[in-house]
């Protein structure tokens, strides 16, 4: 009886043991994940956008050549132009963007919800410092709209 009941302990020993190890572990991995976000450097820019931003969310993905440089920070209503959004947008510090590169609101077309995707100017620009605006270009959705609207004027004047 006395050598069952060392053996007991010695086993819940061993199992508290590794309870704490485990806990232990994941808490340094999840750390770890933590700080990588709040180490990283990042530049913000401005994006002066025309039109409904329906379907960008806080903390969608910025995009450029198909590779997610950065988040959509905030989104607020200009208030010397109610007709435009200002997009705050956080991109990895080493990211470089010019004066000629365009950003563009686009859908992701699973899930319908938009994302900021950055195409690159044909030419070389200025270097963009933090805190610049980023030119917006028009998108797919409104140059659409736009048509559409332009077709029903035409056919009600007919």
């Amino acid at each position: 009886m006395p050598e069952n009941r060392s053996n007991l302990r010695k086993a819940k020993f061993k199992v508290g043991l590794l309870v704490l190890c485990s806990v232990l572990i994941l808490s340094l991995a999840l750390a770890s994940l933590g700080l990588r976000e709040f180490m990283q450097e990042y530049s913000e820019y401005v994006i002066h956008y025309k039109g409904s931003v329906s379907g960008l969310l806080a903390g969608a993905a910025v995009e450029k050549n198909g590779i997610e440089i950065g988040k959509v920070k905030r989104f607020e209503e200009n208030t010397e132009d109610p007709r435009i959004v200002l997009i705050t947008i956080k991109v990895a510090r080493d990211q470089k963007l010019t004066t000629n590169d365009r950003a563009y609101l686009k859908n992701s077309l699973p899930t319908s919800i938009k994302y900021i995707d950055i195409e690159p100017g044909e030419t070389k620009g200025r270097i963009l410092k933090s805190g610049d605006n980023l030119t917006p270009g028009k998108s797919e959705i409104d140059s659409a709209l736009k048509a559409a609207s332009v077709a029903l004027r035409n056919i009600n004047e007919i």
